[in-house]
């Protein structure tokens, strides 16, 4: 009887034992993460392309082939002007001859009739042939006839002139501008467009000893006096004196 006893407290110590391992189990062991679950999903980036830094290809300037000067051939010395019209339209002629009288070069231009021819002849001139054509002072080379330079601000007819001693040309014309200076490169050095209102129709210029003397033919407060006298200094083109004849 007292073996039977002992029998069942021992079956019930091996229970016991048996329920605290399994607790103690339960206890040791965390809970697993749900394996199924979706990985969180990572911020899709995207890198751009940067491009290598490059230098900038050195650029060479093109040579810049210089002008050749047009050789001079052998020059005029013999000069023809011919004008003529026929009542409407003005007719200017200008021939260049060598020595021999052999044409090496024309010059010609035309325009309607006016009261006052818009040709003058200046003449040739170390190096070039001047003449007035239109209003506009023009110098010619004088081996072929090409311009040289041409100014177009004189703008004036039935031209007078002179020269100086340093290049310069000294203009009038009959209707004005009472005086117009141009250099030996073709520039506008002065323009006086009326110098005096009392006075018109400028017909002569001549200069000497750096002094201009210009002629007008009509005195608008004497009408019988045909010539006054204007003295001009040709550096300052300040009125010297008016000499009335």
């Amino acid at each position: 009887m007292k073996k039977y006893w002992i029998a069942i407290l021992l079956s019930l110590l091996m229970l016991f034992l048996a329920g605290c391992q399994e607790h103690a189990k339960g206890d040791l062991l965390p809970d697993l993460p749900d394996v199924t679950a979706p990985a969180p999903a990572k911020a899709e980036t995207t890198a751009e392309a940067v491009p290598a830094e490059t230098s900038a290809p050195e650029v060479t300037p093109e040579a810049v082939a210089e002008e050749t000067p047009e050789p001079m051939g052998p020059e005029a010395v013999e000069f023809e002007w011919n004008t003529r019209g026929d009542g409407t339209n003005e007719r200017l002629e200008l021939s260049g001859k060598d020595e021999n009288g052999v044409l090496l070069w024309k010059y010609e231009a035309e325009s309607p009739a006016t009261e006052l021819s818009p040709y003058t002849d200046i003449g040739p001139r170390e190096g070039a042939y001047y003449l007035v054509d239109k209003g506009s002072v023009v110098a010619l080379r004088l081996d072929n006839g090409k311009e040289i330079w041409r100014n177009d601000e004189f703008k004036g007819a039935g031209a007078s002139f002179a020269w100086d001693d340093t290049g310069k040309l000294y203009l009038c014309g009959f209707y004005g501008p009472s005086l117009f200076v141009i250099d030996e490169s073709g520039n506008t050095v002065h323009r006086i467009a009326d110098i005096d209102s009392r006075y018109a129709w400028e017909n002569t210029l001549s200069w000497a000893d750096g002094v201009l003397t210009l002629h007008f033919d009509l005195d608008m407060e004497d009408p019988d006096c045909n010539d006054t006298i204007f003295r001009i200094d040709a550096n300052t083109f300040e009125v010297l004196e008016i000499i009335k004849k």
